[in-house]
């Protein structure tokens, strides 16, 4: 499951996700997306063997202030 939680992990939306689900995103702010300062966004998932982060060297170059005032958040898992 992802989210923009509007709010960072000590909020009541992120710790009620966090009580079922596992944070599998990475540990990195992404918003605002041209200065990204805020980790409020972030993907959660279970039973999945491994999860790994999207990596955000792969945005280089990509106009993805213009999409969204966000930067993208995506996770490879393994089930």
């Amino acid at each position: 499951m992802g989210g923009d939680l509007n709010e960072e992990r000590d909020g009541a939306a992120w710790g009620a996700i966090g009580e079922a689900l596992v944070e599998v995103s990475a540990d990195r702010p992404t918003f605002p997306a041209h200065q990204p300062h805020r980790l409020i966004d972030a993907i959660f998932a279970r039973g999945h063997a491994s999860a790994t982060p999207g990596d955000p060297a792969l945005l280089d170059g990509m106009p993805v202030t213009r999409a969204s005032d966000h930067l993208p958040v995506w996770v490879d898992l393994e089930l």
